[in-house]
């Protein structure tokens, strides 16, 4: 009787995993790494910002006041602290979820009821996988957004 209320108990939050794609939607591919931020369009550089911010689009070096200056390294901070991140809870929510997961099928003592829900679990790891390394880790210890997945 435990069993079955816990189960039923549990059921959405199944279907709720089932329901889940990688949120991550960016058109274009991001190449990361300490010296640079570049996006890439049709395997194409076409906007770099470097160490010292300065922007240059399909390389050629942009001509920016101050305030645009500014904003360019608050881009740039941003989006080489948050991308990282980003990719690490991506690992860290696919790991609690196959936690949570084991427990409850080791507590109502059948693992294959929950063989779908790992299945989805194991699909979303590859998917928010091909999405930040798609590439594998860039050099310098930076990241690959991939804009196609």
């Amino acid at each position: 009787m435990k069993k079955t209320f816990l189960a039923l108990l549990l059921f959405p939050f199944s279907l709720s995993v089932q329901a889940q794609s990688c949120p991550v939607n960016v058109p274009n591919d991001i190449h990361i790494n300490p010296e640079h931020i570049a996006v890439y369009q049709q395997g194409q550089p076409k906007m770099l910002i470097d160490e010292n911010n300065q922007l240059f689009i399909n390389g050629e070096k942009m001509d920016l006041d101050v305030a645009q200056q500014k904003a360019i390294e608050a881009y740039r901070e941003h989006v080489q602290a948050y991308l990282p991140k980003m990719a690490e809870l991506a690992d860290d929510g696919v790991s609690i979820a196959n936690e949570v997961v084991n427990e409850l099928s080791t507590t109502l003592g059948d693992k294959e009821a929950f063989a779908k829900t790992h299945a989805l679990i194991d699909q979303y790891s590859a998917q928010a996988k091909a999405k930040f390394y798609g590439r594998g880790v860039c050099a310098a210890g930076g990241y690959f957004l991939n804009g196609r997945e």
